[in-house]
């Protein structure tokens, strides 16, 4: 079945449609849409979700590999920017030996319409036992899920861990589109971020 989330656009919004494949077992998956679009000054989002069996092992994918995420995100309602859920996200690099668990991990930056041989998408760890991985609550979740959006839409890190900058004059590290968002105090987007991904293709 699938379950549908909407609210009406206020003046000036623009709408991003999501196709959500609930692969984490989250009793209200659209709790995690409206927190993601509380963050989303000048978006509003509208979804449709499909709930699949929880995946046994978590979900690894590696650099150059999206074939994982290929797979999950065709359960996927049929149109929208592709979102996943599950409950514990893993990279793994096998030419550098190297394992991270992730919150979140959007395909590109931006991203773009789905076309034949591309990935596109974004994919949230909702846990639980998924270590640094985002909360289970709807509130952790929704601002993971967020982020990843903005990524999509367009938007960097403001900081990186490496102290690289987005170069947009009004944002810091204090922000939602931070590296470690978790360890903001706010989490509002910049006027020049609410530019950027208002201009994106897929907000409609």
């Amino acid at each position: 079945s699938i379950e549908s989330w909407s609210r009406t656009l206020e003046d000036g919004e623009r709408a991003l449609d999501l196709a959500i494949v609930n692969a984490a077992g989250v009793a209200d998956p659209l709790s995690i849409v409206a927190a993601a679009d509380a963050y989303l000054d000048g978006i509003t989002t509208t979804a449709q979700i499909t709930t699949i069996p929880v995946p046994r092992a978590p979900l690894i994918f590696g650099p150059g590999d999206l074939a994982p995420l290929a797979a999950l995100f065709a359960a996927a309602p049929p149109t929208g920017l592709h979102v996943a859920l599950v409950p514990c996200l893993g990279e793994h690099n096998s030419a550098l030996g190297l394992s991270r668990q992730l919150a979140g991990y959007s395909t590109h930056v931006p991203a773009g319409h789905a076309s034949a041989g591309v990935v596109n998408g974004v994919v949230i760890a909702v846990g639980p036992g998924c270590g640094s991985a985002a909360d289970w609550h709807s509130a952790g979740a929704g601002a993971a899920l967020a982020h990843e959006l903005g990524h999509a839409l367009g938007l960097w890190h403001t900081v990186e861990t490496g102290g690289g900058e987005d170069h947009l004059a009004d944002t810091d590290a204090d922000n939602l589109m931070a590296a470690q968002p978790a360890a903001s105090s706010t989490l509002p987007l910049s006027a020049s971020q609410r530019a950027i991904i208002r201009a994106h293709p897929l907000a409609k």
